[in-house]
């Protein structure tokens, strides 16, 4: 089984290559390679939606510095994000709380979440700070899709984890199949992966995906593209509130 650790140095390049083309850099943030996994991934989701004929624009820069939100904690103003644009407009953040779609005041933090523009809540909960502070999260039927990031080889209980995350967060993809429209569409929840799995793994992946519209990608270092190119197949979920045109040609595909 291939290692799931890669130079920090070539994912470094990588994220730098990616905030060059939207006129923007990196701040100095974060030291571990999962870190850096994570805004590898950030940005192949941004890709996803450029390759799918939306338009993005960075946005809450901070002196032309895309400052990546590495933790739960902190409100989102203070960081930047994606604008994903077509017909209407939606927003891709990193590492921003969402509600559950079951019970109130019970959160989750997706490293990857996709949310409908100017959804974000923030007031005082009780769960968090004893109500006395602003506690800033988004309501699940703002929740478009979501990805959950690894810096790690799958094993089991990680993979039905992510099926536990389905039920709380987004129920509506449970027993449904892949949208058919190439148009008005959003990748489908996803788990990313860096790590290639064993055969046990892939059967548990195949029934995950056969039983949910979902994604689970393994070996990410070595199949670098799996979220965003076309040359492989992502299960799409259908946004009620967005028509778009699809472009015909990947854009961005750097290897790192």
């Amino acid at each position: 089984m291939s290692s799931p650790f890669k130079d920090k140095k070539l994912l470094i390049s990588s994220i730098n290559k990616f905030l060059d083309k939207h006129e923007s850099f990196i701040r100095n943030q974060g030291d571990r390679i999962c870190d850096y996994f994570e805004m590898k991934c950030f940005n192949d989701a941004v890709l996803f939606y450029k390759n799918n004929g939306f338009s993005v624009e960075p946005k809450n820069l901070n002196a032309n510095e895309f400052v990546y939100k590495l933790q739960p904690s902190g409100h989102p103003e203070n960081f930047s994000f994606f604008e994903v644009i077509g017909q209407r407009k939606f927003e891709l953040h990193h590492n921003l709380a969402i509600e559950s779609s079951l019970s109130k005041e019970i959160y989750y933090t997706p490293d990857i979440s996709i949310i409908e523009k100017d959804s974000i809540v923030k007031r005082k909960v009780n769960s968090y700070y004893s109500g006395k502070r602003d506690f800033s999260f988004c309501n699940s039927e703002s929740l478009q899709t979501f990805i959950e990031v690894k810096h790690m080889h799958p094993f089991p209980e990680l993979l039905f984890n992510f099926t536990g995350l389905l039920i709380n967060f987004m129920p509506s993809v449970a027993g449904t199949s892949s949208s058919g429209e190439k148009s008005n569409r959003h990748l489908a929840p996803s788990l990313a992966l860096s790590g290639n799995g064993s055969y046990h793994s892939e059967k548990i992946k195949e029934a995950i995906e056969k039983n949910y519209n979902a994604n689970i990608f393994f070996g990410l270092f070595n199949r670098y593209s799996q979220i965003y190119s076309k040359r492989y197949t992502q299960s799409c979920i259908s946004s009620k509130l967005l028509t778009i045109d699809v472009v015909g040609d990947d854009v961005d595909d750097l290897p790192f």
